[in-house]
């Protein structure tokens, strides 16, 4: 694990073929904890640690067949509304 200041990332993993996200999710949970990981629908996650973004996409790179794909972001500055998310996680991640 990266040391440094905790981020608030993105991680968007796409296929043609099947859904990613449980496995995705799986795979990171496992590294930084199911508390630390929140799903933003059937395509991507919500992800909050020390990881550098570079981190993230080396460990799914061995779950993605060559015709899938996986972002990670990184945020600055990020603003959220709605039901649908997590809103009490969100905020104490740096909202």
């Amino acid at each position: 694990m990266s040391e440094g200041e905790a981020t608030l990332k993105c991680v968007i993993a796409r296929s043609e073929r099947r859904n990613l996200c449980s496995m995705v999710a799986e795979a990171i949970e496992t590294r930084v904890g199911p508390e630390e990981v929140r799903r933003l629908g059937d395509d991507a996650l919500a992800v909050f640690g020390t990881y550098e973004p570079s981190e993230i996409r080396d460990w799914l790179s061995g779950l993605l067949a060559e015709d899938e794909s996986a972002l990670v972001i990184e945020f600055e500055r990020w603003s959220s509304y709605g039901p649908g998310l997590d809103t009490a996680w969100l905020m104490r991640r740096g909202h």
